[in-house]
């Protein structure tokens, strides 16, 4: 997908994001928080902010928090929530995570939530992060993953594809530790964890006609699948596992 169509699956999206759930898990934003360690005095980049929970989750400690997405619209409306909540060390820069828009390792902190499985080519993205970060500083993913199961990896992948056109991939732990070793940096914690979250988190924000599809394969999956998926029917609800992984790693 072009950036540009990125930008126009975004455009639409930007206000969905900001109340959305998932992103303003306040455990996983508490969990970033703790791998990215003492920022008292530090730098801070957060790559595909887009409406600034991360970024503003780590304001507070950090000298100054810069906040990077493609989106225009991501970024004013992030821009709207730092100013409602007073915090003044934040700044936001529309920018792409292949071409970062600064020197070779002006930041103590790079961070990035909740978006490399949009990233068209993660070992660039990868590349570019490690290059604006310093020696020694910290880098922390958290990101939609797959469990190592075939079946699991197929079909999340797929749901999420019909869930937003943007979506590239969802990475195994495995395939993570190849991208973090093949970017120069040292591996020191990945952290695995669930949500179990209704179907409506995957058809609520698609158009029509994929929502229907996404709710047809998962009609059509086999017992077996739907066990291990964990997607039961509660009523008229339905609800499934999404998995997802936190990486802290150093440079």
């Amino acid at each position: 997908m072009s950036t540009r169509k990125v930008q126009e699956v975004f455009g639409r999206r930007a206000s969905f994001y900001v109340d959305s759930g998932v992103r303003a898990d306040r455990e996983v934003l508490d969990m970033v928080r703790e791998l990215c360690s003492e920022l008292r005095g530090r730098k801070v980049l957060d790559v595909a902010t887009g409406t600034g929970h991360t970024a503003m989750a780590l304001s507070p400690q950090a000298s100054m928090v810069v906040g990077l997405d493609m989106t225009r619209e991501m970024l004013e409306l992030a821009g709207k929530a730092s100013e409602n909540s007073g915090l003044k060390n934040m700044h936001w820069l529309q920018g792409d995570v292949n071409l970062l828009p600064f020197p070779d390792q002006c930041f103590d902190v790079v961070s990035c939530r909740r978006a490399p499985h949009h990233f068209p080519d993660l070992g660039k993205a990868m590349n570019e992060m490690t290059r604006v970060l310093k020696e020694g500083g910290t880098m922390v993913i958290d990101d939609r993953s797959v469990p190592d199961d075939e079946d699991i990896d197929r079909t999340m992948n797929l749901l999420d594809r019909l869930h937003d056109p943007s979506h590239v991939r969802e990475y195994r732990v495995g395939e993570w530790k190849i991208a973090i070793q093949e970017a120069g940096l040292n591996l020191r914690q990945i952290r695995e964890y669930r949500r179990h979250l209704p179907l409506t988190s995957l058809t609520g924000n698609a158009e029509p006609e994929d929502a229907r599809e996404i709710e047809r394969t998962v009609a059509t999956l086999s017992s077996d699948l739907r066990r291990r998926m964990r997607i039961e029917e509660i009523g008229d609800q339905i609800s499934i596992d999404h998995y997802f992984l936190t990486i802290y790693a150093t440079k």
